[in-house]
Formats: structure tokens, C-alpha cells, sequence
């Protein structure tokens, strides 16, 4: 992966291949540059991938992760906190982004998570604290990434089969 790519270009670049790059490779050895800044250490690369960078050393920006999320409003929602900009739409997330086995739901992915690790994954909800205390999301966390859903209930024929509307995949350090 040496050199630039472009955004235009960014369709070779599959979840198999991005989830492969190594935590702190510098933004620039792998893009020619972001598509749109959404926050200040996140970026566009293309319709429904974003990355999160290292903003402690702006001229390399070494990735720390990158995101799924499955439309602009969902990113919104993500990165923002933006809730009312969410479009509240329904997604298919990549299959590679899931524990194998998984079919996309709550339900599914939890189950695969407990088989594949041994133990349940640490669960969570965020809220916009600082402002109105307004609910964001919930969210399914392991070393891998975090997958996070819009609704408050983990209980319920709804909830079990709720699809995540963005996923996160940390990139792994090497190991010395």
C-alpha cells in the first residue's frame, strides 16, 4: 500500500483490505487526501467510510480506526450526536464487519460475539450529557470495534433483529 491513493479511487480499497492496515500508519501512505473533514480528527472517505485519526500529530495523522456508518444522518449521529439529522433508515452493514456467522442483528451479533470470545461484550449507552440528556445510541463493544444501534432496548422482538447503523473497527498496534 505504498504511495497515494485517490478518493476517486478508494473502491479498491475493500473492508478486507482496511481493516488490515496497522493502527498509526500515517493517513497520507494510504489517501491522497480526506473527501470532507466531519469533525477534527474525522474524515469522509466515501459515501459510507470514514476514518478517525490521531489529532495530536496533524502532519502525519496516523489512523486509529475507521467507521461504517450507513448514511450521512447515521455518520451525523456518530460523530455529532446529531440525532435529529439521522434519517433513521434501515442497513445492511458489510458482512465482513461482523463476527462470523453473524446475520447484522443485535440479536445475532451478540450471540456470535459471546461464542467466538467466551464472554459477553461490554454494553453501553450514550447521551448528549452536555446539552438536553437526549439518547444517541447503544452500543456493543469488544478489542475489535464497537457496534452501535439507535434504540434504548436491548429486550424485545424489535430490539433483537435492530441492524447496527454504524460500526467501528479499531485498527490493531503491533505487537512488540
Amino acid at each position: 500500500m505504498e504511495g497515494y491513493l485517490s478518493n476517486e479511487n478508494f473502491q479498491e480499497l475493500s473492508w478486507e483490505v482496511l481493516i488490515n492496515i496497522r493502527h498509526g500508519t500515517p493517513f497520507s501512505k494510504i489517501f491522497s487526501s480526506p473527501l470532507r473533514q466531519v469533525t477534527y480528527n474525522s474524515f469522509q472517505i466515501s459515501d459510507n467510510v470514514f476514518c478517525i485519526v490521531d489529532s495530536s500529530d496533524p502532519q502525519a495523522m496516523p489512523l486509529n480506526c475507521f467507521v461504517w456508518a450507513g448514511s450521512e444522518g447515521a455518520a451525523k449521529r456518530y460523530f455529532l450526536r446529531d440525532v435529529e439529522s439521522d434519517d433513521g433508515l434501515t442497513f445492511t452493514p458489510p458482512t465482513v464487519l461482523l463476527p462470523e456467522g453473524a446475520d447484522g442483528t443485535y440479536e445475532s451479533i451478540k450471540a456470535h460475539l459471546v461464542k467466538r470470545d467466551g464472554d459477553a461484550p461490554l454494553e453501553s449507552a450514550a447521551y448528549r450529557i452536555m446539552s438536553d440528556g437526549v439518547f444517541v445510541h447503544r452500543s456493543m463493544e469488544t478489542k475489535e470495534g464497537a457496534y452501535h444501534f439507535r434504540g434504548r432496548k436491548d429486550k424485545g422482538v424489535g430490539a433483537r433483529r435492530e441492524s447496527p447503523y454504524a460500526i467501528v473497527v479499531y485498527l490493531q498496534k503491533d505487537r512488540y
